[in-house]
């Protein structure tokens, strides 16, 4: 009886063609002996009466046998058995169930059941064996994947480890607040470029106005308080021209010196902007290195995990296999006639 599957008429003229196979017929030869038995091996079998008539007679007369016999080898002989077995064996089935019949006629009723239910046996067998070499391929598959799954899971761990060791790593919310001094040192590195160009604008308009010797434009361009006062105190010869040139001179010198210090300070900004640029830029480059490590390593645990897993059951699976068919009845015999289903 065939458990499973819908009953069409190829799956159960597949099982019957399985069953009138030389590899299944020939476990019933091989594990019966039946190459032992005259039956099925007609090198065994006592010559006719004619037979043994003729040969004496060929004796008599000084005649030769007109047919010698050919040696056969093993592999014959058991060929020759397993094509003697297919015509003493018939296998059916009976319309619109799954059930399969058996037949052995021979001339021995015993061997007739004992062929017909080792027969049935053995095809049960098979199917088991066909599950379980199936089950060993993908079990062998399955390690063999394993493994590797497994060693590309341990080098990935080791490169993340490496990588992380030997690299200035940070967080992404560290890198976030680096990019946010990033951007408020921009701006304060262009307020500052903005204060250096306009005192360099101021000196060149000082130093035009000094070689032109024109004190009192200078002294209303810059409109300093202190430049203010002095001009007024030489308007009223209170101060010397001299003294007053002094004062423009200390006044022209102050700038200078500021500019400088603007300059300098300029200079630093720009130099920690770059650092702080790059800087930013590396961290960026070895987080998505580290993020895409770790992506990689995680697909690569849970890839081994779910193929250590399946073959995990593939393992336990392996000693519960069941076979598709099942024995309905034993054989029975009918004189030399046997049958089972």
């Amino acid at each position: 009886l065939m458990t499973n599957g819908p009953i069409t008429d190829t799956g159960i003229n597949t099982e019957l063609e399985i069953l009138r196979s030389g590899g299944l017929v020939g476990k019933l030869v091989d594990s019966l002996d039946l190459t032992k038995q005259p039956d099925f091996n007609p090198l065994l079998r006592e010559p006719r009466l004619s037979s043994q008539i003729r040969t004496q007679l060929f004796a008599f007369f000084g005649v030769t046998s007109e047919k010698q016999k050919i040696p056969r080898s093993p592999e014959e002989v058991r060929s020759i058995a397993i094509n003697s077995v297919l015509n003493v064996m018939e296998f059916s089935n009976t319309k619109k169930t799954r059930v399969i019949n058996i037949s052995v006629t021979t001339t021995k009723p015993a061997l007739s059941v004992r062929m017909a239910n080792k027969m049935a046996a053995l095809y049960i067998e098979d199917q088991i064996q066909i599950k379980l070499d199936a089950l060993a391929n993908a079990t062998e598959f399955l390690s063999s994947r394993t493994s590797e799954l497994k060693n590309d899971f341990e080098d990935l761990k080791t490169e993340l480890t490496n990588f992380s060791s030997q690299s200035e790593l940070v967080n992404p919310t560290i890198l976030k607040s680096q990019e946010i001094q990033l951007r408020d040192m921009r701006t304060r590195l262009r307020e500052k470029s903005e204060i250096v160009l306009e005192k360099m604008d101021m000196r060149l308009i000082l130093q035009s106005f000094r070689e032109a010797d024109n004190l009192l434009g200078l002294i209303k361009y810059v409109d300093d308080f202190r430049l203010n006062q002095a001009i007024s105190d030489y308007n009223s010869n209170k101060l010397s021209l001299d003294n007053l040139n002094m004062q423009i001179e200390q006044f022209m010198l102050k700038n200078d010196v500021e500019l400088e210090q603007e300059q300098k300070q300029l200079s630093a900004l720009e130099t920690s902007e770059s650092q702080l640029t790059k800087q930013i830029e590396r961290e960026s480059k070895e987080l998505i290195v580290l993020q895409q490590l770790k992506r990689e390593t995680e697909t690569a645990r849970l890839l081994y995990e779910s193929f250590f897993t399946r073959l995990h059951e593939m393992n336990v699976q392996l000693g519960l296999e069941t076979a598709d068919g099942r024995f309905l009845s034993t054989a029975t015999q009918s004189d030399s006639h046997s049958q089972i289903k």
